[in-house]
């Protein structure tokens, strides 16, 4: 196949998401030192696809430096991908130079809130709302005004809590900071309602339908820290969330295992897949070190679930909203933290947003078998 032909036809299979193909054409067009810009990268971009980061490390960097904003960016999103986050931040500077997109300015705050740099990260972080495929859109909402911060004594404001379910727990430590405003409205995924209501006058089931009438303001969940000015030791502390009496009235009693596992992320987030264990079964070193609950399935709403785990010793969960609640909850968790984690959780083994959780990072085995060492010693030290 010719050289001109081989580049065609990657070209082609990247645009229509065939990625493996993709790089692999590209590879062998570039093979024996041949030089093309383009060609390096969209390989660079087919490997980040596949998760081959180091592999497009190696395909790109030699044209670090070339008058292409789209160099720098994808370097960035590699180095991001293998979490090496300050050459990310220098890279998506670079970048920054040839233009600026709401893509790269989103790409840049992930980076830096990942180092805990949270007032530029935050501030970065609105450009979400413009970027194509983010799931979060401003509020259509003729007559309320969005809030920017501005003095909310004697206003109304109506805080729409976004995205997923661990998304809106971990925002919603934001909520008792605008005390101040004459009334607060909250929507919310109905699961988290019983949770949520003592945080706020009105609490709505946003998967439902619903009319907030009165409000002066609106704002969204993850633009408080930009509007209240958050840095990384001004965190609102935990715990946030209470577990209702009802609920843990309801619960009592009801669970005497000691440790409880959340094995399977939400398969609708674009990582979900990869937050996952591949099966339950490779928990079984955990079950045979102490006695075990399987929370996969729901149990009821959140409420429900925070009662559970009050009653037990430890969750030990994937990066999913379950781990959320106990961090929220102030109840310790061990949270197995696929490669793909996300800014949120930093490095190294804790998270300021959540005191009393634990991070293992590595292969799934090698966590697993972490975690279970480590509760047969607590099981043999009595």
């Amino acid at each position: 196949m010719a050289a001109q032909s081989l580049s065609e036809h990657a070209l082609q299979a990247l645009r229509e998401g065939r990625n493996a193909e993709a790089a692999a054409l590209y590879l062998q067009h570039m093979a024996d030192g041949r030089r093309d810009l383009a060609a390096a990268v969209n390989c660079a971009i087919a490997l980040r696809r596949l998760r081959r980061f180091e592999e497009g490390l190696r395909v790109l960097e030699p044209y670090r430096g070339a008058a292409l904003a789209a160099v720098p960016y994808t370097l960035g999103q590699l180095y991001s991908g293998l979490r090496r986050w300050d050459e990310a931040v220098a890279a998506y500077r670079e970048a920054r130079t040839f233009q600026s997109t709401p893509d790269l300015e989103l790409s840049l705050a992930r980076a830096l809130l990942a180092l805990g740099q949270y007032e530029e990260g935050f501030r970065l972080f609105e450009s979400r709302v413009d970027v194509a495929d983010f799931p979060t859109r401003r509020l259509q909402a003729p007559g309320i005004a969005e809030w920017r911060g501005e003095s909310l004594e004697g206003r109304s404001i109506l805080v729409w809590m976004e995205q997923g379910l661990g998304d809106q727990i971990q925002f919603a430590r934001y909520l008792p900071r605008l005390r101040q405003a004459a009334r607060i409205g909250v929507a919310c995924h109905s699961a988290l309602v019983p949770l949520f209501s003592p945080l706020a006058d009105e609490v709505f089931a946003r998967d439902r339908p619903f009319t907030a009438k009165g409000y002066h303001h609106w704002v969204l969940s993850m633009s408080l820290p930009h509007r209240l000015g958050t840095a990384i030791d001004t965190l609102p502390p935990t715990p946030y969330l209470a577990t209702p009496d009802a609920y843990r009235e309801k619960w009592r009693g009801k669970v005497p295992e000691r440790v409880g596992v959340v094995w399977q992320a939400n398969r609708n987030n674009p990582d979900g897949a990869l937050r996952s264990l591949p099966s339950p079964d490779l928990l079984d070193p955990i079950r045979r070190a102490t006695t075990v609950v399987d929370l996969q399935a729901p149990r009821g709403d959140f409420a429900d679930l925070a009662a559970i785990l009050e009653q037990l010793d430890l969750l030990i969960s994937v990066d999913t909203a379950p781990a959320h609640l106990a961090g929220a909850l102030g109840l310790p968790a061990w949270v197995l933290l696929a490669p793909v984690s996300d800014w949120r959780w930093g490095e190294g083994e804790t998270t300021p947003w959540y005191p009393t959780l634990r991070l293992f990072r590595g292969g799934w085995e090698e966590m697993i078998a972490r975690a279970a060492a480590e509760l047969e010693g607590a099981a043999a030290d009595g």
